[in-house]
């Protein structure tokens, strides 16, 4: 019998489907395969497709259907002749929850925040990208930026995050690889939940004079590790992820700097950091072995002080903890004494990333360490500045 003829006329209710009994190996999902072909070029994870109705299908329905692997056909229940609409539920799916997006929506600087509240809802995204006539990056702008505005004549620019300020990522090789680092689950959540874009840039070696980097990088770690934080640092970085593999989101988070110098902006960095991110923060303060003798009054008073500036700047509240020995050593005790961990470590000199915490960036299966650098007026001669680099005077 003819499969169209015999459900022609037939309704929902005309059809029954019977469970059946299969036989699996194991009740993991990802021994079992439910993909199917829905057209020559496109295979499902799943075999659910909902209908081509308007009662049914508009973008909010297609977005959960792709979350669960399956897909959902908009229908064209539009005026007649009119396209637009359409088209604009489909770029809402496409534009939600995407890894890299190659053409995202752009808005001018000077543009005013009453035009791209209007530009997100119409497209239905929580990101624009700020770009200068020129096709020039200026930064981005979120419904985040947007919050509490009572003016919604002030400019694009007045509430953008600028380009100095952005979140980017970088690769040693190839884009593949930097894609596929992207796609780091603690990364991926941490770009989900502080609503940014994770930017894709391989570098193929570390030589040369590349365009300045600017905002967060993030690296693999492994064993050169220390090296590719250091040229990082002297070529524009200011704070540098390096991530394991498949390193989970932390549960405890170890705060530490090298230099007093650098307390204000690591307690900044980690407090941005723990906003989104359910973890207990800990200050570690480190006494060289041979100078416990000299007095427990600094070291505690430093403790004291750390904590007292994470409430009353940042809104951080986090424990403190003294330990007595060689820093590396305490750092990697610590962090190896439970599983999710974290440590966000401050510098003011590049030197120290490369030789004085090579073995903590290189430790096997490790830990993510954010490393946040803020030199001091006597080191920034070892840091190549934008316009060194820009007239290749820099090493």
């Amino acid at each position: 019998m003819d499969l169209l003829n015999a459900v022609a006329g037939c309704t929902f209710d005309d059809f029954l489907l019977t469970p059946q009994m299969s036989i699996v190996d194991r009740r993991d999902p990802a021994t079992i395969d439910l993909s199917a072909r829905l057209t020559p070029s496109l295979t499902l994870k799943r075999p659910i497709v909902s209908a081509n109705m308007d009662t049914v299908t508009r973008a909010e329905m297609a977005i959960v259907m792709a979350e669960e692997g399956g897909i959902g056909i908009i229908d064209r229940g539009f005026r007649p002749g009119d396209i637009e609409p359409q088209v604009r539920e489909v770029m809402k799916v496409k534009r939600t929850q995407h890894g890299v997006i190659p053409d995202p929506l752009t808005i001018a600087p000077e543009a005013t925040l009453a035009d791209a509240r209007a530009v997100m809802a119409r497209a239905r995204v929580g990101t624009l990208v700020v770009i200068a006539g020129d096709w020039h990056l200026e930064g981005l702008l979120t419904e985040r930026d947007l919050q509490f505005v009572d003016d919604p004549s002030a400019t694009v620019a007045s509430r953008m995050t600028p380009r100095n300020r952005l979140v980017t990522f970088t690769g040693r090789a190839t884009e593949a690889e930097a894609a596929t680092l992207a796609a780091e689950p603690l990364l991926e959540s941490l770009s989900t939940r502080m609503k940014t874009r994770v930017g894709l840039r391989a570098i193929d070696g570390l030589t040369g004079t590349p365009t300045p980097f600017s905002g967060v990088a993030a690296i693999s770690g492994g064993a050169e590790a220390a090296t590719t934080v250091e040229w990082l640092l002297r070529h524009g970085a200011a704070e540098v992820l390096v991530l394991p593999k498949n390193a989970p989101s932390p549960t405890r988070v170890y705060i530490h700097w090298t230099d007093e110098a650098a307390r204000r902006a690591t307690l900044a960095v980690a407090a941005s950091l723990l906003r989104h991110v359910s973890a207990e923060a800990v200050y570690l303060g480190i006494v060289p072995e041979g100078r416990e003798g000299s007095g427990r009054a600094a070291p505690m008073r430093a403790l004291l002080d750390a904590r007292s500036d994470a409430q009353q700047y940042h809104g951080l509240e986090m424990r403190t903890e003294l330990a007595i020995g060689e820093t590396v050593s305490e750092l990697t005790r610590n962090l190896s004494a439970g599983a999710a961990q974290m440590l966000v470590l401050g510098i003011t000199d590049i030197d120290q990333a490369g030789s004085a915490y090579r073995s903590l960036l290189a430790g096997q299966p490790g830990w993510p360490i954010l490393i946040v650098y803020r030199p001091t007026e006597g080191s920034l001669e070892s840091r190549a500045t934008p316009e060194m680099l820009a007239s290749g005077t820099a090493a």
